[in-house]
C-alpha cells in the first residue's frame, strides 16, 4: 500500500510521491493509523575527487536545515575515483559530535542481525546509469565489491525497487576513526570525451536515537561529465 503525504509551508522542500507502507490491506471502515515524524536535519556532502588539481578542495554541499530531498548535481571533469562522504551535524535540535554520548547515531547493516519489517538502515544506491555502448559498461562502473544490502526484501522492500547496485559505506571520519555521524563511499567513473553521460546516486542516511526512533534522511546525487 502506497500514501501520498501533502507538505505545507514556506521554505520548505517537498516530496509529494507516494510512499511505501507496510500495511498490505485495509478494511472498510478501519481507522488506518500512520506515524509520520517531520524530522529537522542538517547535512553536509563532499565529493572528492582522485586527482585534485594543486591547491584545489573537494566540492562540499550544505544541506540546509529541514525536510531535504532536492537534488545536487556533481560535474566531473576527468575518470576516475570519486569519493563522496556525508555528514550528519544536526538532528531535531540535537548537535551531532560522532561520539558514543550523541543524542542520535547513524544506523547500518551489519550481518546476522535481527530485523523487522519497515526497518531501515544507511545506504547508497546506484538507481540511474547511463550506459557506454563503445565499453557495454555504464558512465559509474559496477564495483568489484558490491554491498549486497542483505536486509532489502526481509524488511518488506519489493525487489523491483532496488537498486542498480549499492556501494559499501565506510563508517569513519577523515582520519579513519569510527564515526556515529560521518561516513564515505567511492565511485569511479570512466572518460568520456564526446558523450555526455550522467548517474544517480540516492544516498539514504538513517538516524535513530536512544529511545529507538528512527529518522529516514534521503538524498539525491547526481554525477554528470558535462554541464
Amino acid at each position: 500500500m502506497k500514501i501520498a503525504l501533502k507538505v505545507n509551508g514556506t521554505g520548505i522542500e517537498r516530496d509529494d510521491t507516494p510512499k511505501s507502507t507496510n500495511f498490505s490491506f485495509i478494511r472498510r471502515n478501519d481507522l488506518l493509523k500512520v506515524p509520520i515524524l517531520a524530522s529537522n536535519a542538517k547535512t553536509e556532502i563532499e565529493f572528492e575527487q582522485k586527482h585534485m588539481p594543486i591547491g584545489g578542495l573537494p566540492t562540499a554541499y550544505q544541506f540546509k536545515p529541514g525536510v531535504q530531498v532536492a537534488a545536487r548535481t556533481f560535474i566531473t571533469d576527468h575518470a576516475g575515483d570519486i569519493t563522496i562522504s556525508y555528514h550528519l551535524k544536526k538532528l531535531n535540535g540535537s548537535v551531532l559530535t560522532g561520539n558514543d554520548s550523541d543524542d542520535w547515531k547513524l544506523k547500518y547493516y551489519t550481518s546476522g542481525m535481527t530485523m523487522k519489517p519497515g526497518e531501515h538502515f544507511c545506504y547508497a544506491g546506484l538507481t540511474v546509469n547511463t550506459q557506454v555502448e563503445s565499453t557495454n559498461t555504464g558512465f559509474v562502473l559496477i564495483p568489484d565489491t558490491k554491498d549486497e544490502l542483505g536486509w532489502w526484501t526481509a524488511v518488506g522492500n519489493a525487489d523491483d525497487d532496488k537498486p542498480i547496485c549499492a556501494f559499501p559505506l565506510k563508517p569513519t571520519d577523515e582520519s579513519g576513526q569510527t564515526s556515529t555521524n560521518k561516513g564515505s563511499f567511492t565511485i569511479t567513473v570512466q572518460e568520456l570525451v564526446d558523450t555526455a553521460a550522467s548517474a544517480t546516486i540516492k544516498l539514504t542516511l538513517v538516524a535513530v536515537n536512544k529511545a529507538g526512533t528512527e529518522v529516514v534522511l534521503p538524498y539525491t546525487l547526481i554525477i554528470k561529465n558535462k554541464e
